[in-house]
């Protein structure tokens, strides 16, 4: 919640730092947080801009509709675990801040969200799929970055400020106008690289199909094309590509789009069909300067996560905070000072060993970390390295 959150408001400000009002304390009886979990989650949103954290709320109630929804003291107002250990927290706040007060994300990776698009989707729903459908697209691409430790930037719009990302992730933009499918043409053109979601360019802003080829005037930058889709029942996908290993994560979810790619576009995965083998169901194409990276439908997290790798192989992206993997989640901000603020989460019950990646003073110690210094983080345990 705090990095997809945090990217959200930080879009919202835009790129100021934000306050967390309400977080949660011990909640309900489910969800009463382990040892070490709320110092790590108040430290998490912290690292994706926040400049306060408060909780919902200080103490539990006694009567109605949240008496079991508890804040950080208990029905007793004693003292206890989770009381305790937000006192660290504020304790840390009040010792760090000339060093975390006021952190900013400097990603050159961006996913553009719309609510049109959501609207339009959801009316539209994919066979018997249920609920908030573009959100869960949304995430899973979010969520495949966030594994991944690629941080990343929220946006609404394709505008020139957008020419500071170097790589642009559109998750099934399924209305839009064409001014807005035009600018993410140019924004490629220019030397952007963008990965595409199913269903991106289907119908304009009123949610009138286009009568052109699909993915209509993406077609142009996508370099592929097609007419008939279904629904991707028993449907695997294979890798066509040496950089794509697929064979643990070849489940086609939700829709898929029988591809055509034109002349000159790579096919990067196909369909395992009887029917539709000979479609591709992932391609890559060089448009101007840029490379787009279309899917025609919808990828489990660590698939999404190599097509990033192949489209962005021969790019050092700031935004790529660790070459680690989740549980071991890493961000990366920037101070008032001007020095690199690093965090390293431990996201998980066991212990992780790792080797330092930077250089520089861990902050809630005061000791020097050197690169390649083996680190070991406990259960739920995070550091903070200044660079």
């Amino acid at each position: 919640v705090g990095d997809h959150g945090g990217a959200i408001t930080r879009s919202l400000k835009p790129g100021q730092n934000y306050f967390v009002l309400e977080t949660q304390a011990q909640g309900f009886a489910q969800w009463t947080p382990f040892p070490g979990q709320l110092r790590l989650q108040a430290f998490s949103h912290i690292a994706s801009g926040a400049a306060m954290v408060s909780y919902w709320h200080w103490h539990s109630i006694h009567n109605a509709f949240e008496t079991y929804w508890k804040g950080l003291l208990s029905h007793d107002f004693s003292r206890n675990p989770t009381w305790q250990e937000a006192t660290t927290i504020g304790a840390d706040f009040a010792r760090l801040s000339p060093q975390l007060a006021e952190l900013k994300a400097e990603n050159d990776v961006a996913l553009l969200i719309s609510n049109e698009a959501m609207d339009a989707l959801n009316h539209f729903r994919p066979g018997d799929a249920e609920g908030n459908i573009y959100n869960d697209i949304f995430r899973r691409f979010h969520d495949a970055l966030y594994d991944h430790n690629i941080s990343l930037d929220i946006i609404h719009d394709v505008n020139e400020e957008t020419s500071r990302y170097r790589v642009l992730l559109v998750p099934s933009l399924y209305a839009a106008d064409d001014g807005l499918l035009t600018r993410i043409n140019d924004y490629i053109a220019r030397g952007g690289r963008a990965l595409i979601g199913f269903k991106s360019g289907f119908s304009d802003e009123n949610v009138k199909v286009r009568n052109s080829a699909q993915p209509g005037i993406l077609r142009q930058s996508c370099g592929v094309s097609y007419s008939q889709f279904t629904l991707p029942e028993g449907t695997t996908v294979s890798s066509c590509c040496a950089e794509i290993d697929c064979r643990n994560d070849n489940q086609a979810e939700l829709w898929m789009e029988l591809l055509t790619p034109d002349g000159g576009t790579r096919t990067l995965l196909r369909y395992q069909h009887p029917a539709w083998g000979e479609y591709a169901a992932a391609t890559a194409a060089d448009y101007g300067q840029g490379r787009a990276l279309y899917v025609g439908f919808l990828p489990q997290k660590r698939l999404i996560s190599q097509l990033f790798d192949v489209l962005t192989a021969d790019l050092t992206l700031n935004s790529r905070t660790s070459a680690y993997r989740y549980p071991l989640v890493v961000k990366k901000m920037r101070n008032r000072a001007g020095n690199t603020i690093h965090f390293l989460f431990n996201y998980s019950g066991e212990a992780l060993d790792v080797v330092s990646e930077t250089a520089g003073t861990a902050l809630l110690s005061g000791e020097a970390v050197d690169v390649g210094q083996p680190l070991r983080l406990r259960a739920w345990e995070f550091t903070i390295i200044e660079s």
